[in-house]
């Protein structure tokens, strides 16, 4: 398989899996806007030191 080819499918899987996480956000807490569900996908994504490195606080964003 070429590299390209390997990166494709790489970038494809980090997408479903980001999908994921942000569906089961959605499922777990309904009530969120788009940016508290933005928030915390991006601490489930980075961890919450670099997600609050990034983007603040959570308890800033609800």
């Amino acid at each position: 398989m070429s590299p390209t080819k390997r990166l494709s499918m790489a970038v494809g899987w980090s997408q479903s899996v980001r999908e994921m996480s942000r569906a089961g956000l959605r499922r777990q807490f309904p009530h969120f806007t788009e940016t508290e569900l933005h928030r915390h996908l991006s601490e489930r994504l980075l961890g919450a030191y670099l997600a609050a490195k990034v983007y603040g606080p959570l308890n800033a964003h609800g």
